[in-house]
């Protein structure tokens, strides 16, 4: 999404609102793509791991017709399919390991997403070092993630965008409407705090 189509959408939005409007949407595609990518990479591993399946199958399945033939070879086809067996189950275990360490991949992805850095290189070398760090992903939820943020923005304050200050409560004032003025006020503190914009009723000043 352009500046352009924004302000064409949302009339009368300010560069404010703008910015805010393309910040939502460019984490947005960020994340979409991120985890596209991720799914990609899975759809990608979970193929190579089916086409050799098929192949030790094929290979299981010619020792057994070949045991049913001669039974001398019954010993290595039962072998076989143990070793096959053992393969399969450190398969497992390495996938499992490929998608945990996928899933808290996109989780650094997605919380880095939600800050505001200096510039790309500076994102990305904060992306690895949270990678690098192996904090535990319960859930959707990094733990230990706010405090590395914090110590990471101690360390390294440039690779951030600093924060906006504060804007000011604008402070309003009722027209034709003046602040009562206390029993006993003098005229010297009255003017004080008109000076300061106070509405005062000077007509109950005490000289």
């Amino acid at each position: 999404m352009k500046r352009e189509d924004v302000s064409k959408i949302f009339t009368g939005a300010t560069e404010e609102q703008i910015n805010a409007i393309l910040d939502i949407n460019s984490k947005d595609i960020g994340n979409a793509k991120a985890k596209t990518d991720t799914l990609n990479e899975q759809i990608t591993a979970l193929n190579e791991q089916i086409k050799q399946r098929d192949t030790d199958l094929t290979a299981m399945r010619d020792k057994l017709t070949a045991a049913q033939a001669d039974a001398g070879k019954l010993t290595e086809a039962q072998t076989a399919l143990a070793d096959l067996q053992t393969k399969y189950a450190a398969d497992q275990k390495e996938w499992d390991a490929q998608k945990a360490a996928q899933a808290y991949e996109f989780a650094v992805k997605s919380k880095a997403g939600e800050l505001k850095f200096s510039s790309n290189a500076a994102k990305n070398d904060f992306i690895r070092s949270a990678i690098e760090k192996g904090m535990k992903l319960d859930g959707d939820t990094i733990l230990g993630f706010e405090d590395f943020k914090k110590a990471y923005r101690e360390a390294d304050p440039s690779a951030f965008v600093p924060d906006e200050p504060a804007k000011p409560t604008p402070t309003i004032t009722v027209p034709g409407k003046s602040t009562p003025t206390p029993a006993g006020m003098t005229l010297t503190e009255a003017m004080q705090r008109a000076n300061a914009g106070e509405k005062i009723d000077f007509s109950a000043i005490t000289r």
